[in-house]
This record gives C-alpha cells, sequence and structure tokens, in this order.
C-alpha cells in the first residue's frame, strides 16, 4: 500500500483535472485577437459556440411564440364570447319583440274579448313587454360607434396581441431560412476556422443544435397568423382593416369600394415611417367643393394581410392641410385578390381571384 502522504483521493483527482480543463478553456477563449476577429464577423459566443446573430434572434423568438400565442388567443376569446353573447341576446330581443307584436295586435284585434281571455292575454303582452326591457340593455348594436366602443376596444387589444404573434413568426421563419447560407460561407471562410482553432478544439461553428424538433410552437402560430383573413372592427361608421406594412410596421386602415385609388392622410404617413420623396409624381384630387388637391403618389412595396401579401400598392399621400380627407385602401390594392367581409365575425377574407398565383407560404429549411 502506497504511503498515506501520496494518496489522492478519487474527487480531489476529478477536481484537479476538470480545474485544469477549465482553466485551459478559459485561457483558450481569452485569445483576445481570435476573439475579436469573431466579433467582427457579427458572430455571437454561447457556450462553445459561436452562432450567427440569425440564429440567436431565431432562439429568442422561438422561445417567446408561447406566451404570444397565449395572449392571442385569449384576447381571441373575449372577443367570441362577448359577439355570442350579444348574438343570444339579439336573437332572444327579436323573439320577444315579435311575441309582443303578435299578442298586442290580437288583442286591438279583438275588442269584444272576454274579459278572462283579455286578462290572460294582457298578462301575456306584460311579460313580453319585461322580457324586451330586460334584453335590451344586454344587446350591442355593432353598427353604432356609440354602442360599439367596448368591443372595439377589445378587437384593438386582440389586433395587437395578433400583430405581435405575427411580426415574431415572420421574424423567427426568416432568421430560420438565412442560417443554411450564413454557416455555410463562415463554413468556407479560412479566417474563421484559424480563429477557431486558436481559441482550442473545444470551440466551434454553429448552429449550436438541429432544430427540427423545435419549430412546433412555430407552426402551431403559423397556422394562427398566416391565414386567409384579418381582423376588423369599425370606427367613424367606417371599418377598419389591420395590415403589415413591409413585414414591419403594424397598421389599420380603412377601405373602400367606391374608388380603385387609396389615400394616406400626411400624418397617417409619418405615423407609419412613410417616406415621400420630393421628386414623387404629383396627382391633383379633386375635392366635392370643387376644388382640388395636390398629391404625392407613393408605392408601398407590401402590405400584409395574413399569408397574403399586397405588393407594390400605390397610394395617394394627402398634403398636411387636408383634413376632410379619410384614409382608406381602394379596390386597386387588392388586385389578383378577392376578399370577403363576414360582418358576424369581424373578419376581413380575402383569396386569390382565379388564375393568381397562390399565396407565399414559409419554407421548410432547418439547418
Amino acid at each position: 500500500m502506497p504511503p498515506a502522504s501520496r494518496r489522492v483521493p478519487l474527487v480531489g483527482m476529478l477536481f484537479l483535472v476538470v480545474s485544469a480543463g477549465l482553466a485551459a478553456g478559459v485561457y483558450a477563449a481569452d485569445d483576445k485577437a481570435a476573439v475579436e476577429f469573431l466579433s467582427q464577423k457579427n458572430l455571437v459566443r454561447k457556450g462553445f459556440f459561436w452562432l450567427c446573430p440569425e440564429e440567436v434572434k431565431m432562439v429568442e423568438g422561438l422561445a417567446s411564440l408561447k406566451q404570444l400565442e397565449k395572449s392571442y388567443k385569449e384576447s381571441r376569446t373575449k372577443i367570441e364570447q362577448g359577439l355570442k353573447k350579444n348574438s343570444v341576446a339579439k336573437a332572444a330581443l327579436t323573439q320577444a319583440r315579435s311575441e309582443y307584436d303578435k299578442l298586442k295586435q290580437t288583442l286591438e284585434q279583438n275588442p269584444n274579448m272576454p274579459t278572462p281571455q283579455f286578462n290572460q292575454m294582457a298578462t301575456e303582452i306584460n311579460k313580453r313587454a319585461e322580457l324586451v326591457n330586460t334584453y335590451l340593455p344586454q344587446v350591442v348594436d355593432l353598427d353604432s360607434p356609440e354602442e360599439n366602443s367596448s368591443f372595439k376596444k377589445l378587437f384593438v387589444e386582440m389586433i395587437d396581441h395578433r400583430n405581435k404573434l405575427l411580426l415574431t413568426v415572420l421574424s423567427v421563419r426568416a432568421n430560420l431560412d438565412k442560417l443554411p447560407d450564413c454557416y455555410a460561407k463562415l463554413g468556407e471562410d479560412a479566417e474563421v476556422s484559424e480563429a477557431l482553432k486558436a481559441l482550442g478544439p473545444q470551440w466551434k461553428l454553429g448552429p449550436a443544435k438541429n432544430y427540427t424538433r423545435d419549430l412546433k410552437p412555430l407552426e402551431s402560430a403559423e397556422a394562427l397568423v398566416l391565414t386567409d383573413d384579418t381582423p376588423i372592427f369599425r370606427e367613424n361608421k367606417a371599418l377598419q382593416l389591420s395590415l403589415i406594412l413591409n413585414d414591419e410596421t403594424p397598421v389599420i386602415l380603412g377601405y373602400t369600394t367606391s374608388a380603385e385609388y387609396s389615400i394616406i392622410a400626411a400624418d397617417k404617413a409619418k405615423e407609419i415611417g412613410l417616406k415621400i420623396d420630393d421628386k414623387a409624381p404629383v396627382v391633383n384630387l379633386n375635392t366635392d367643393g370643387g376644388g382640388a388637391l395636390m398629391a404625392r403618389q407613393v408605392t408601398i412595396p407590401s402590405l400584409r394581410i395574413g399569408k397574403h401579401l399586397l405588393k407594390d400598392v400605390v397610394v395617394l399621400v394627402l398634403p398636411e392641410d387636408a383634413v376632410a380627407f379619410p384614409t382608406f385602401l381602394g379596390t386597386g390594392a387588392f388586385k389578383d385578390l378577392n376578399y370577403t367581409i363576414v360582418r358576424d365575425e369581424f373578419r376581413f377574407l380575402i383569396r386569390p381571384a382565379a388564375g393568381a398565383a397562390p399565396a407565399e407560404k414559409g419554407k421548410k429549411k432547418t439547418p
């Protein structure tokens, strides 16, 4: 048996080995020139991997999808429950009014009705009147701006949650699609290989993992927001659409079937960050009073409705002193698309016109 002074406990040996390994790793990672070079390539250090920034953004987006989807579903459920409750109350009110009118008409047409029958019918009429008074306050006139304010608040809240989910879905899918090319180019870069070699064998280029099994939240969210419709709500007697400008900025725009052109007020253009070139073509618009306005013609690259893109949308941006014109999309914005308003569900439903190219779908590349 070796002398006690030379014994080294197994735990102590493991500690020494691990400590030495960590020290070597930290020392290697402190090769400032290599670290600086990889950082200048916009790579991000995670564990012992150097990752494309698109991968980091994609992972962050994937991690947020579950909560974003939950918030959107909850806000949508509130509206569905509210609309259903309103529909039930409206149906009950309609029935009570119909029965009231019929009973009252019968009573008026039979003035010599025996007293017992008269009293019984009068009682039934009073019951129907009570039902009308009960259901009347429960029914919201969804076409009335005043009465619809509570629903409008719910719709605005729901649209906000939907847009956050939609923008995250678009970001995750876009970053996911960029990964193969990003890592292919880096893998062919001799300087990147030399920098990794200088840091030590434990340091590698991403991706950090195969994300095939991590995409279920993305596919679930895509099924919710990359659809054939967009929410609508009523404001100042006009229906408003929820869209995404250039796949970056949520916008609310009205629409009309009475004009082919689209108009955007100056303040709305500023709100959504629409840039107007001083050299943009000038278009004269006639006003109801016989005057004219000089609008600038601008082309918006894209407006998204669910999975559909309205491409190269021509809009007329009004001057700042034009306050009488509303902001709206005309029929020309929906070229190659047919649309329907589902009023009971407050949805703007669109479909490709016959012979039009199908809507773009997310690519299924997985690094």
